[in-house]
Order: C-alpha cells, then structure tokens, then sequence
C-alpha cells in the first residue's frame, strides 16, 4: 500500500463513519515529508490495523522566564533566562511506542514494537542503540523506518508471521 491510496482508505473510512455529507469531510493528507509528517503516518497506519500506537517525547521542557519592556527612553530590552528541565523518560527512547495485536494459540495478545523514526540522512544516537539493545533483550521488536513503505513491510511481515495461512 502506498501513502496515497492509505490516505484515500482513510478518507473513504471519515466519510463512512461521518455523519456529515460526503463533501464536507475533510480527506486525509498524511505526507513523509518531515520527521513530524512521517510520525503522524505511522501512527495512523498502526491504528488502522488496529493497535495502540502513540509519540514518544523525552525532550524536556522549557521555561522562559525572560520578559521585554520599553524603557524610558524608548529602548526595548529583554531580561531574564531560558531554561531547560531535563525530561524524566528514558534517554533514547523510540519516537513511537506500540502494542500490536496478534494472536497466539488462539488469543489476542499484544506484541511491543518501539519505533524510531529517522528522516533522510538522520543516524542512531549511542543512547538510541542502547534503547534498542534494552527492548530486544526483553523479547520486544525495535524497528527503524525511514519512508512509509517500511512501516507497510513491518506490518505486513508482522502478520505473515502471527496470522496463520490457510493450506
């Protein structure tokens, strides 16, 4: 499946679960554009398939404590700092963290998935490989996805591997 006609199922699947006219529903626009488009894409492509996908984030905070005024000479100034609050997630952490469904000996069960998304010519941190030696060691699947036909694979090889083919 490629990102337009997975963005035309979701589009077909807004209008059929609106109860708006068609022409009103907005269609689906999810582009691989950026790091932000692409993340956006996953997680709507794993949520269509039924599991429970969301964005990591371990950046942190900030607070601006600076504030700007006009003295009496007209002059604007700016005083203060900026600071930054370290984040209390887990250094490396995946962009995206998922539970996907399967079934094993005839129960639903879910399977952990990390995945890190990397755009273009963006590298594994040394933080981020140990993120992911940490999730393979406990029996979870770490994977990088660089456009969205990776993430149609992932899935894809996913299910050949958990649903049985009838012979």
């Amino acid at each position: 499946m490629t990102l337009k006609e997975f963005n035309n199922l979701c589009t077909a699947n807004k209008v059929a679960s609106s109860s708006m006219p068609p022409h009103t529903v907005p269609p689906c626009k999810y582009k691989e554009s950026s790091t932000n488009e692409l993340t956006k894409a996953v997680i709507a492509y794993l949520q269509h398939h039924g599991a429970q996908a969301e964005r990591v984030s371990v950046e942190g905070r900030v607070i601006d404590r600076r504030k700007t005024y006009t003295d009496v000479l007209g002059v604007t100034r700016t005083v203060g700092s900026v600071d930054r609050i370290k984040a209390s997630g887990t250094k490396g952490s995946a962009d995206i963290s998922c539970t996907f469904p399967i079934i094993i000996a005839g129960k639903r069960v879910g399977l952990s998935l990390k995945i890190e998304i990397k755009f273009r010519k963006d590298k594994q941190s040394t933080n981020q490989k140990e993120y992911q030696f940490t999730v393979t060691e406990s029996g979870g699947r770490y994977y990088i996805v660089k456009c969205f036909d990776d993430i149609v694979n992932i899935v894809k090889s996913i299910q050949d591997e958990f649903i049985p083919t009838l012979r």
